[in-house]
């Protein structure tokens, strides 16, 4: 049985829509809890307009298997339309400089990110790693966008090597956003759906140098 830890979980710091992001809490506070545990989950960063829409793409959109060697198997979008539009709205200066401010963890100079999703009935699940052999990633974020409930696959954190999680959650509501430390300390892996589903997120991480450009990664200017 799963020892279900919770990560730090707060209403929305920032509110992200179409256009722009807006700063609703001081980073300062938030940089003190993220400091007892490297994830944090917060809810209603999308406001509803955009929520909508995202949700609408990612109930319409096709999906294709995706191996990941030695790590396991999931289905990602296959034309990336709903990734590239949420690269495109985490791309923001205010958003990376909060994230900077609220974690400790720098520089933050692009995003990158794709929709993906795990079902049940399959042996979609992701493995323990720690998402570290791309150099450039400090932050891992994932914003969950399921129409369906599920139970099992979880999201869990915890130390490399170690048994305790430090962070778990499973069944998100759409519109909550985790974000991460990724280093070579930590590691996750997200188990199998047991019932229900799928599990439809969109999994990325805040960088501080280019990855692949088919990722969609934005950087400043």
């Amino acid at each position: 049985m799963i020892d279900i830890v919770p990560p730090a979980r707060m209403t929305a710091p920032f509110r992200i829509d179409a256009m722009a992001t807006t700063i609703l809490a001081d980073p300062v506070a938030v940089r003190r809890t993220f400091d007892r545990s490297p994830a944090l989950l917060f809810d209603n960063v999308i406001a509803p307009d955009l929520l909508e829409k995202l949700m609408r793409m990612a109930n319409v959109a096709n999906y294709v298997p995706d191996a990941i060697d030695r790590v396991g198997t999931r289905e990602i979008e296959q034309t990336q339309s709903l990734g590239k539009l949420l690269n495109i709205v985490l791309a923001r200066a205010a958003l990376w400089e909060w994230l900077e401010q609220a974690t400790g963890i720098s520089p933050i100079g692009g995003v990158s990110g794709k929709i993906a999703q795990t079902r049940c009935d399959t042996n979609d699940e992701l493995d323990w790693h720690d998402d570290t052999h791309a150099p450039g990633r400090q932050l891992g974020a994932v914003i969950h966008l399921s129409s369906q409930a599920y139970s099992g696959g979880a999201f869990e954190l915890r130390r490399t090597g170690h048994t305790e999680n430090l962070a778990c959650f499973s069944n998100c509501q759409a519109g909550a956003m985790a974000i991460f430390a990724v280093h070579g300390g930590l590691e996750h892996r997200v188990t199998p759906l047991i019932a229900g589903g799928p599990r439809r997120v969109f999994a990325g991480w805040f960088l501080a140098e280019p990855e692949h450009p088919d990722h969609g990664v934005m950087f400043r200017p």
